[in-house]
This record gives C-alpha cells, sequence and structure tokens, in this order.
C-alpha cells in the first residue's frame, strides 16, 4: 500500500515521521542500513551481521548494508571484510527504498529528515547512557568522571535535528562496576547495547508502539572530550578526583601537567593504595627513609610530612613500587610511567630527571580545569551551543 510522508503516532503520543511503499505490518527479518564508525558500534553491527547468518529460528536480520563516515573507520573495514554493501555518506534516497529501518550506534553526525523519513520504521540508535541523562558525544566518559553509580543502554527512534532526544523504545539498567575505566565500560555497554538491540528488532513492530518521550527532568548533556580536561589541577583537586579524571580519559587523552616549564603526559596510573612516601629526600630514590606506610589515596592526613606541610605537585620517586608519587590536594597519586619528549618509565625518569641536583624540589604545575566545579556542573546542564 501506498503512503505519503505521514506522522506516526504511538500509543503514548509519540510522533516519527516515516515514508514508505511497503506495509508497515512488516516483521523480522529486516532489511537494516546501519549507521556507525568505531568500535562501540562495531559490536552491534558484529551481532547484526551474525544474526543475519543465522540459520535457525530467531532471525531478525535479512539484508544488511552499512553506511560510515570514513572508509579507514572499524566499521568500513567489518564491512569490507564481512562482503556487506558500503554506501557513501550521506546515501542516496534511492538507494534507501530498499531498507525497513536504520540502525544508528556512535555515527556522529545529524541525520537528515530526509533520510530518516525514507525508512518505514526510521532509524532505531543504541545510546550507552540511562536518557536523558548524558545525552551527546561521550555519555561513557561523563558517567566515569562523574562517579554516577548506575548507567545503561537506552534504545530510541532518532529524530532530526537534535542528537538523543527521541523517544526511548527499550532500556536497560546496570551498576557501573567500581574501580572502572571509560574503555573498560565502553566494552561492557556495547555488548548490552548490541543485545538490547538485537531483542527490540524480535519485539518489532508491536515494540515501537510502547515507545515513550524521554523527561524532561534530569536532562544532562555529555560534551565531546577535550584535550584540555586532561590538565592536572593538583592544588585544587583530591586523589579520587584525580583518579576519575584518569579513568574517564585514559585511551582518549593522557593526564598532562608542566614541569620545569616542559609539557609532562602522565600515564599508567596506579588504581589502588599508595604509599605515603617521605618527603625529607626527595630526589634520593634509594634512601631508606621512605615510609613503609600504606594509605588510601584520599587519606587527608597524607597532606603532610615529617610534620611539615607539603605543596602540592611534589613529585617522588618511590623505589618500593617504581613509580612516581605526585601530592594533590588530600594525599597522592601514583605514576609509573612518564612522557617528557619521548615515554619512559618512572624509574628512567627519576634516574634522567629527578635525580639531578638542578631538578630538586621543582614541582609539578597546576592547571585549573573547571572539572568537579559549578563550572563543569553548568558545562553538562546546557546543550551545545549551535555555530552561528
Amino acid at each position: 500500500m501506498k503512503l505519503r510522508l505521514m506522522l506516526w503516532r504511538c500509543g503514548c503520543g509519540v510522533r516519527t515521521f516515516f515514508t514508505t511503499t511497503r506495509r508497515l505490518e512488516t516483521k523480522p527479518p529486516f532489511n537494516i542500513l546501519f549507521f556507525g564508525t568505531d568500535s562501540f558500534a562495531l559490536e552491534t553491527l558484529t551481532a547484526l551481521q551474525k544474526n543475519r547468518l543465522n540459520t535457525s529460528e530467531g532471525r531478525v536480520v535479512d539484508k544488511l548494508d552499512v553506511v560510515s563516515t570514513s572508509q579507514k573507520s572499524a566499521v568500513s573495514k567489518f564491512a569490507e571484510k564481512q562482503d556487506l554493501r558500503l554506501l557513501t555518506w550521506p546515501p542516496d534516497l534511492g538507494d534507501l527504498d530498499a531498507y525497513d529501518l536504520g540502525v544508528l550506534v556512535s555515527f556522529g553526525r545529524l541525520v537528515p529528515r530526509k533520510v530518516i523519513a525514507k525508512l518505514p520504521y526510521g532509524i532505531l540508535n543504541v545510546h550507552p547512557s540511562l536518557l536523558p541523562r548524558w545525552r551527546g558525544a561521550s555519555p561513557i566518559m561523563h558517567t566515569v568522571l562523574n562517579s554516577d553509580a548506575d548507567t545503561g543502554v537506552s534504545i530510541m527512534s532518532i529524530q532530526p535535528k537534535h542528537f538523543d532526544t527521541g523517544p526511548i523504545i527499550q532500556q536497560t539498567r546496570m551498576a557501573v562496576p567500581e574501580g572502572c575505566t571509560a574503555q573498560s565500560l565502553g566494552n561492557v555497554l556495547a555488548k548490552e547495547g548490541a543485545s538490547l538491540l538485537v531483542e527490540t528488532l524480535q519485539a518489532m513492530p508491536d515494540v515501537l508502539h510502547k515507545a515513550k518521550p524521554q523527561s524532561s527532568e534530569g536532562v544532562t548533556y555529555a560534551h565531546k572530550a577535550s584535550a584540555s580536561m586532561a590538565l592536572i589541577d593538583w592544588k585544587q583537586h583530591t586523589s579520587q578526583q584525580i583518579q576519575q579524571q584518569y579513568r574517564a580519559l585514559a585511551g582518549m587523552f593522557p593526564l598532562r601537567t608542566t614541569w620545569n616549564g616542559e609539557p609532562v603526559k602522565l600515564a599508567d596510573m596506579v588504581l589502588e593504595d599508595v604509599r605515603v612516601p617521605s618527603v625529607a629526600h626527595r630526589g634520593s630514590g634509594s634512601d631508606s627513609s621512605h615510609s613503609d606506610q600504606h594509605v588510601k589515596t584520599s587519606d587527608a592526613h597524607g597532606s603532610q610530612d615529617g610534620g611539615g606541610m607539603v605543596e602540592a605537585g611534589t613529585v617522588v620517586y618511590d623505589p618500593q613500587s617504581k613509580a612516581i608519587c605526585v601530592k594533590c590536594l588530600d594525599g597522592w597519586v601514583a605514576f609509573l610511567s612518564v612522557i617528557l619528549k619521548k615515554r619512559m618509565s618512572a624509574s628512567d625518569f627519576y634516574n634522567g630527571y629527578l635525580s639531578k641536583d638542578k631538578h630538586k624540589g621543582v614541582c609539578f604545575e597546576s592547571h585549573p580545569n573547571g572539572l568537579f566545579s559549578s563550572q563543569y556542573f553548568d558545562f553538562v546542564h546546557r546543550p551545545k551551543a549551535k555555530k552561528s
């Protein structure tokens, strides 16, 4: 039956644009056009391809083609390897008549209304957060940075002109694993999202009528991570906050500071209890006066040593853990690797730099970054400004 551009209204009042020359009663398996780029998207694409090749009961994918924004992306490489048709972005509207719906994961582009409207069931999006919390490009990073207790995956129907504002079709919740990085959490959510997407396809089209509009309360915006977020403020931030910063940005941006006027990157953070080093002999890595005391990095008493206050940014090498320990607001944090012109171990950094007389007493400099402050709170509670 031939339909013109119409409004489909589900039982909850959510509206979705579509146009089609096919019946909307179509059930699985579907012809799907996949939109994606990175490794997070690849998990869902892999699940769809596996389902397409499945000859047993439960098959939801008949035809599977791919749109990506780069021929070098993880999704494009997988499509080529699997002999999946790879369409250019933006796709030709004439090509879209072959598909029942689109699936979009970590695509990074707004899809035009005319593209969405050509697909009978629109485009389903797999988003790694409990929408409306963390709409935007970097939801997993902000989840870790804020020490959220819970996260999850949302399957939503995308709408034109805005990211992550469409009605929620399915949503699953999970506790954020203690001490996880954005990378490790992303791996978990990618698998969860792929599973939930297949489950959603199996329940179509009936599940679409259960879609609910997103709440206007609790909206936060996961703006894209930037290199400036990796700057360390030793004076204002606690050891726990610096660990959160590291775990949120690991894999994207190494934490950064300045030493002797030179930019320094810190890697391989010790994400466990850190020894409180003796600072009476800074630069004397073999000195026996190093404390054997182990405390949590957030121990407020770590701000003192030998009865005196220790300046934030103070750097001490600990030979037992082979790490450099750095003083922050309320304690110490430790790193096993340093990047100063080239990557080196903490031991090499000590031997080549810290142990030299001319470098003794030189601290890492603090760089205010706005994190964990009212500035950041305001930042994530307003949408990204549109370019004029």
